[in-house]
């Protein structure tokens, strides 16, 4: 075999440092040794004897396989480098040309052997490596990447393996969140391979500057200062291998010495992006509208259906109130929803239209304190129009609508939408006042119960309000307010059947009435006490079944408005506009209507960025939102309700549900997944959305990274009796499919 380079060097060799040499793993830890860093001593096979045994046909027939002879040369080469390390066990490292390259890291593909106890189990573990980069899960990732640009060649790295206290990973950026101020720190006891094949729970601090938090300590093998060394080594290795990109470190930690055991860069972070608002106020993304949009908006629905809903609302509440909130009332920020409910400036003026229309104020200011002359002048007037009024020109619109359709012109079509936007704002003012309201009442319910029932409702008011109705899930229920997306009934699966098991329901209504005698007991001594149990448990029950009958009917034109949309985006295909119907989504109004041209390219383009923002984690609120709206309208745990855990170790988010249950973790991001939930799922999504409801049979538990207590899907698990946490800001992105995970609803925390 003719070698073209040197068969072995050693990582102080200053040659080592070639990629081309070294494999890229090997090459990064020869730069950082030589630069002071502490690093295990190894020797490398170089590159130069792999290419030479491909192209003399080793691994012909055998890939795949465990065992391959390596050519004589290579196995005395190898011999050598054992005795020249003189150290027992040994780490036997895969370190390939296209490893751990800034946009494709291929890792876990390329082949590791630890324990490695004698020359000839080195041999056996070194054609392994080398079998491994032949396999097909390296060849589908390089193609799948478009890593087959880079070199094929293959290293190995011989290593001194030691027995490490503590191993862990340090990330100097947040992968989450994309933060490039933040160093997250995880780590578990002894060696680290399995932290880094995710099969071990680890403990997890966050480091910004010299200061780090615990986020959960499982195991308790990190401490503040060992974190704040581990992040101050990866920012260390960061200037060292390129300052502007983020750094995957592994480390170990033995006698006090802290080591470095890999170091690669970050790939597929999400881009640096500021959250600040582009006006004065607070804004906040999971109330109104927002609650219904778990992603980023789509170009269409932002410059038409959107504007035209809130044009709507903004009617109907200055009717109801005299109050016409100044615009925006919405923000974009980074593609995503951020909603004002007094929008720009406007909060003097919500004020003075409270105090000039008493009834509103009433129904806004004292439902909590006096509920039942809120719902008597002001909220059952609202419900009764949304029933007499609205709902029947709501459903007659959507029939006349659903006609039209088929034969409309584009300008008749546009008049369709715009016609249908009409009643759904009006329905949207009808459930901000419902739902609101229904919120209140629950509160008030909950604060008797608190102060008169605190030993006999163990999880609360909640279990009074379980099992009240059946909700029923409809074709028309969406994933998402935005048109973007399919309907539930549009989806090949359709609305799942109910699940062949118990009653979930049954079950939260037969303990729903349990509680509810247990507190008549009690009770049972003052006449008072129990007509005021009476009157606020039958006032809120009222309500949180009218908050869910709003909700299900709120989206009735959502098939209706997506066929328009639809056939629009067939005429721009047919005109040579667009490629596919669906791409109309991704245009704006003006562009739908305007001089015909070719789109295709500006599709493309803003389907990657809607992607590309897809992947943030936006906050819950940005901007400073003042009290009184946070009093009044925004959504958030009732007051004196169950607080995030203290306990370490879990995600802590809202509880709205209670209960305790453990399942795999389901990840719900876009309608078509929905068939995928399986019976005993732990269901974990980013909004929780209507069309939802229809799982909720099936599910153990919820998780949600935004909602809140107020949220209509908090009434629908405690109604099916399905533990729920909600508010836990990034679940969808920290948790993976089939990871066993356990939901706690009482204390408002998951744990993985």
């Amino acid at each position: 075999m003719r070698l073209a380079l040197p068969l072995t060097v050693h990582l102080s060799d200053p040659r080592a440092r070639a990629a081309t040499l070294s494999g890229r793993k090997a090459a990064r830890l020869a730069t950082l040794l030589q630069a002071g860093f502490e690093v295990p001593a190894g020797i490398v096979l170089t590159t130069a004897p792999f290419t030479a045994a491909l192209a003399a046909g080793w691994g012909s027939g055998l890939r795949g396989t465990a065992v391959a002879v390596l050519p004589d040369e290579v196995r005395a080469g190898l011999r050598g480098a054992c005795s020249a390390l003189g150290s027992w066990p040994l780490a036997v490292r895969s370190s390939a040309e296209a490893e751990d390259l800034p946009d494709a890291s291929f890792a876990g593909l390329y082949r590791t052997v630890l324990d490695v106890g004698e020359p000839a189990g080195v041999e056996e573990a070194v054609a392994r490596c080398w079998l491994a980069a032949l396999g097909p899960a390296v060849a589908g990732y390089r193609a799948a990447t478009g890593a087959a640009r880079a070199g094929g060649g293959l290293a190995v790295l011989l290593q001194v393996q030691f027995r490490p206290e503590v191993s862990g990973v340090a990330l100097t950026a947040d992968p989450i969140s994309g933060a490039r101020d933040r160093v997250v720190v995880t780590a578990v006891g002894g060696r680290g391979d399995g932290l880094v094949a995710g099969v071990v729970a680890a403990d997890e601090w966050s480091v910004v500057g010299r200061v780090a938090v615990p986020v959960r300590t499982p195991n308790g093998v990190l401490d503040a200062s060992v974190a704040v060394r581990a992040a101050d080594l990866a920012r260390r290795v960061q200037a060292r291998a390129d300052a502007q990109r983020p750094q995957d470190v592994e480390w170990a930690l033995a006698g006090g010495r802290m080591t470095v055991l890999q170091a690669r860069p970050m790939t597929s972070l999400p881009p640096q992006v500021s959250w600040q608002p582009p006006r004065r106020g607070g804004w906040l993304r999971d109330i109104r509208l927002g609650e219904w949009l778990p992603e980023p908006l789509s170009p269409l629905f932002a410059t038409w259906l959107l504007p035209a809903i809130e044009s709507s609302f903004a009617r109907a509440q200055a009717a109801d109130l005299g109050f016409f909130a100044p615009p925006p009332l919405h923000v974009l920020v980074n593609g995503w929803y951020f909603h004002s409910p007094v929008g720009d400036r406007g909060l003097p003026a919500f004020v003075r239209a409270l105090l000039s229309h008493p009834r509103a104020g009433i129904g806004f200011g004292l439902a909590r304190q006096l509920p039942r002359l809120a719902d008597a002048v002001f909220v059952r007037a609202i419900l009764t129009r949304w029933r007499g009024e609205v709902q029947p020109r709501y459903r007659a619109a959507v029939r006349a609508a659903a006609l039209d359709v088929p034969t409309a012109t584009p300008p008749g079509l546009a008049r369709i939408v715009d016609d249908l936007a009409r009643p759904a704002g009006e329905g949207v003012w009808h459930l901000v006042i419902i739902g609101g309201s229904a919120w209140r009442f629950e509160a008030a319910l909950a604060a008797f119960c608190r102060r008169r029932l605190p030993a006999v409702l163990d999880h609360g008011h909640q279990a009074l309000l379980a099992g009240l109705t059946r909700p029923v899930v409809a074709g028309h229920a969406v994933y998402s307010i935005d048109w973007l997306r399919p309907t539930l009934g549009e989806l090949p699966a359709g609305v799942p059947a109910p699940p062949d098991r118990g009653d979930p329901h049954s079950a939260a209504a037969a303990g729903r009435r349990r509680a509810e005698a247990a507190c008549r007991e009690e009770l049972a001594r003052s006449r008072p006490l129990s007509r005021r149990f009476d009157r606020l448990l039958a006032l809120a029950r009222y309500y949180a079944a009218a908050r869910e009958e709003l909700t299900a009917n709120l989206t009735l034109a959502w098939p209706v408005l997506r066929a328009a949309a639809g056939r629009l985006g067939d005429a721009l295909v047919a005109a040579g506009v667009l490629a596919d119907r669906e791409d109309v989504f991704f245009l704006e109004r003006a562009e739908v209507f305007g001089d015909a041209a070719d789109l295709r390219d500006a599709v493309v383009s803003r389907r990657a960025e809607w992607a590309a923002r897809r992947r943030l984690t936006p906050p819950a609120r940005i901007g400073r939102v003042s009290r009184p709206i946070e009093r009044f309208l925004a959504p958030g745990p009732l007051p004196g309700g169950p607080c995030a855990s203290t306990r370490t170790g879990g995600l802590t988010g809202i509880a709205v549900s209670p209960g305790r249950a453990t399942g795999p973790a389901r990840i719900v991001e876009e309608p078509a997944q929905l068939s995928q939930v399986r019976r005993g799922d732990v269901l974990v999504v980013a909004t929780p959305s209507p069309a939802l409801v229809a799982l909720y049979p099936t599910i153990a538990a919820l998780a949600s990274d935004g909602g809140s207590i107020t949220a209509h899907a908090a009434l629908t698990a405690r109604e099916f009796g399905v533990p729920a946490v909600m508010g836990l800001l990034d679940a969808t992105k920290r948790l993976r499919n089939g990871q066993l995970v356990t939901v706690d609803g009482s204390e408002g925390v998951l744990w993985p």
